[in-house]
């Protein structure tokens, strides 16, 4: 309790005195040049011209040479990246990214890019909504602004692929020879049907990367000039920052150390915009030219701010925003690392009541988790694997797009052979490797002592995510554990064992929050085909599976301990 209170107080004093309030931003008072009429007649264009512009029909590559030929006729410098990709085993080759770059006359080394995708998925008619829209929308900005002197260079660009692992971003980023001239990027991604409610701005980066405070406050002072506009509340901000999967080509260029920001909009009709989206329905006369006009004015107002603003800001990604107030990112990462220092103290007073013994002689548990790891690391070495062989569908970063079919006929096959993998070398390493490692006598004194190992391999499992920059991960996944675990006693009574089980498996509570809140966020079909997908293809981490798997092997462990008899 005392050191509940300390921390309490030190935390409390931190946010007191190193907060810092969120400076007016930058917001331009130019007559804005956008024209809703023009817009809609490149939507509809696009759509209707093009209307099945997926990575494997003809549509695509027909689209990318009308991009082309539209920003060259506005008098643009243009240029194409050719790259190979596949979505499903199905190669889909000599894909190209359109761009068209408008040469500043102030400051022209100094680049902001404006992008949105053109591709869409197979089974989707037109693509007006996702991302038709935001094509219209950029090119008629690319008309405004190839018209007028600027003082920054400004590249309107449009990726190839980012249905299926944003691989246009990705090759863009590779490819473009002067990324380090690229000071913000400004990302559109989808334009609801039907009457719009706002428009929402997204921060998140894919693995890493958020959008500078900077970049933030400017375009929800731009949006919010033209619009009523939203944005990530503190809760949500903590959760997105935890899990760090973005949806969109923001994601890849925040990934890569990018200033970078995402709009979208809401419909009124949340349920119709859900049912159309990714659909045949997703059509031109379905779009609004009020929305048009209010999302369009607010895109040109956000490019017109990073034009204008006399000095673009590098600006930090590591900060945590909340009200008007924001902390820097030393003192969130101090803060995080705080907020487990009473389980540390615990931990470390246990340690030191414990009988040197009894410590010695209790490895049992240690070995156990270790070798509930390694199983089901085998599973995920032979996971990651089977695409590489064919015996499981193949994709790049992503699993299949939403709705896509692919997600709800799952593999059976693939997942039978990883759980084989990890039951059979479960079996093995527990029949042959345990019991030489565990020969030693155990006593009641060393099964409590093996408990105090769990929380430490606990403990350093918590460092070190928090050493390689994941703090809100540490916070949020592993704070829960931490202080239910330690409550964990070995008793003979059944209700004490009951209890201890139960403080067990709700330690593991907000991993199953997640999945759950994650499967019913994302139209992605059958829950743990689309899991076992994202793990094979690379959505989540090498690293971020290590750590699961880790905190699966310490929760199954702790169970054990917790059921066990005295």
């Amino acid at each position: 309790m005392i050191a509940l209170t300390a921390v309490g107080l030190i935390a409390a004093a931190a946010v007191t005195w190193l907060s810092r309030p969120v400076t007016q931003p930058y917001l331009s008072a130019t007559l804005l040049q956008f024209e809703t009429e023009r817009a809609y007649a490149n939507i509809e264009e696009l759509c209707l011209s093009y209307p099945e512009r997926s990575i494997f029909h003809p549509d695509n590559r027909e689209a990318a040479a009308w991009l082309k030929n539209r920003l060259a006729a506005l008098g643009l410098e243009t240029g194409t990246q050719e790259f190979n990709s596949w979505a499903g085993d199905k190669p889909a080759e000599n894909l190209l990214n359109v761009y068209g770059i408008s040469r500043g006359t102030v400051k022209p080394e100094e680049m902001i890019v404006i992008t949105s995708h053109f591709d869409i998925p197979a089974f989707v008619y037109q693509g007006a909504a996702d991302a038709g829209s935001d094509i219209g929308i950029i090119l008629e900005l690319a008309r405004i602004f190839a018209s007028e002197e600027h003082n920054r260079t400004i590249l309107f660009l449009f990726t190839n692929n980012e249905e299926y692992g944003m691989q246009g971003a990705r090759n863009f980023i590779e490819q473009f020879a002067d990324m380090e001239q690229v000071k913000a990027v400004l990302s559109m991604d989808y334009m609801n049907m039907g009457e719009m409610n706002y428009i929402l701005a997204r921060f998140m980066g894919l693995q890493k990367g958020y959008t500078p405070l900077w970049l933030r406050e400017l375009t929800l002072a731009a949006a919010g000039a033209e619009s009523p506009v939203r944005s990530t509340d503190p809760f949500m901000e903590w959760v997105d920052r935890s899990v760090t999967i973005a949806s969109t080509d923001a994601g890849m260029f925040l990934r890569a150390g990018y200033p970078t920001v995402n709009i979208t909009t809401r419909a009124i009709d949340l349920e119709r915009q859900r049912l159309l989206y990714h659909s045949r329905e997703d059509t031109v006369e379905k779009l609004e030219p009020a929305t048009i006009t209010a999302y369009g004015r607010a895109a040109e107002r956000i490019l017109r701010g990073l034009d204008e603003i006399p000095v673009l800001p590098a600006g930090e990604m590591s900060y945590f925003k909340y009200g008007h107030q924001y902390l820097p990112g030393w003192v969130i990462t101090f803060l995080q690392l705080l907020l487990f220092a009473p389980f540390f103290a615990v931990l470390a007073v246990d340690f030191r009541l414990a009988a040197p013994a009894a410590l010695g002689a209790s490895r049992r548990e240690i070995v156990r988790a270790g070798l509930l790891f390694a199983a089901g690391t085998a599973g995920y070495l032979l996971l990651r694997l089977l695409p590489l062989t064919g015996a499981m569908v193949r994709y790049p970063l992503y699993p299949a797009t939403q709705k896509d079919p692919v997600l709800y006929h799952p593999q059976y096959l693939p997942a039978v052979l990883v759980l084989l993998t990890v039951l059979l070398t479960g079996l093995v390493l527990f029949k042959v490797v345990y019991p030489r490692l565990t020969a030693m006598p155990q006593n009641q004194e060393a099964a409590e002592a093996g408990r105090r190992w769990v929380l430490l391999l606990l403990a350093v499992l918590v460092l070190v995510i928090w050493a390689e920059g994941s703090g809100f991960a540490a916070v949020t996944f592993f704070l829960l554990p931490a202080y239910l675990w330690i409550w964990i006693k070995p008793a003979s009574r059944l209700p004490r064992r009951i209890l201890n089980l139960a403080l067990a498996v709700l330690g593991g509570a907000v991993f199953f929050a997640f999945i759950y809140i994650f499967t019913t966020t994302y139209q992605i079909g059958v829950t743990w085909w689309y899991i076992l997908l994202a793990a094979a293809c690379g959505l989540f981490s090498y690293k971020v599976v290590l750590v699961f798997l880790a905190a699966a092997a310490l929760l199954i462990t702790m169970s054990g301990i917790a059921a066990r008899r005295r």
